[in-house]
């Protein structure tokens, strides 16, 4: 009706989640390099801890290596994400660490070399660390792949010239790989600065009513 035309007539952007561009089984792990071999199994319950409690794109990676044992999950707190470089939680206590070298960098994480990790990033796969207490004990080699269904939305929103503006924990997650991925001006792409995260939190937050302008 024309109350939904007169709210909507104006729009110029979107609002997505990166699980919305990348939904499950669009990120494939590769392998993992672990540090501190007799830490692994306890680096990998830390990981999907810390995913669950913030929906990460590798949720489900996690609690697949877990046996998607949901009671054996880690109490999460102080969850802070870093633009353009990961997330840092407090889990069970623990100082831990998902995200890039920079992320590692910027907590005096010791790193292994550029040259390593240049032997596992061959194509299009890319590199996550998990750190614990200071330490990283494994290197995530993975992969993110488009959809097609999302692509073919896509396309209709960059004929629209919507800015799409993008909700991401995942530092991998960068406009530029959305546009390279998805085909859509990467002049249109923003992913959300962390200083708004919790306002788009809020915002996107289930709601028990809400007015329905438009349905599909």
């Amino acid at each position: 009706g024309y109350d939904a035309v007169e709210t909507f007539e104006d729009m110029n952007c979107i609002v997505v989640d990166s699980g919305e561009l990348y939904p499950v089984g669009a990120v494939e792990m590769h392998g993992i390099k672990a540090f501190a071999q007799s830490r692994i199994d306890e680096a990998i319950l830390d990981a999907a801890s810390l995913m669950c409690q913030v929906d990460g794109l590798l949720k489900n990676i996690f609690m697949e290596m877990i046996g998607n044992k949901s009671d054996i999950l880690k109490p999460v707190t102080d969850v802070v994400y870093k633009d353009g470089k990961g997330l840092s939680a407090r889990v069970d206590g623990k100082t831990v660490l998902i995200g890039n070298r920079a992320l590692m960098s910027a907590h005096s994480v010791e790193m292994p070399s550029h040259d390593y990790e240049k032997k596992y990033v061959k194509g299009d796969r890319e590199i996550l660390y998990l750190a614990n207490s200071g330490e990283v004990t494994a290197m995530f080699v993975l992969s993110y792949r488009p959809n097609p269904e999302v692509a073919k939305w896509l396309r209709v929103l960059a004929k629209k010239e919507l800015s799409l503006i993008v909700h991401a924990t995942d530092p991998n997650i960068t406009p530029h790989k959305i546009s390279a991925d998805y085909h859509y001006p990467e002049e249109f792409i923003q992913v959300i600065p962390s200083d708004l995260r919790e306002r788009y939190l809020t915002l996107t937050a289930p709601k028990e009513r809400a007015k329905a302008y438009i349905m599909s």
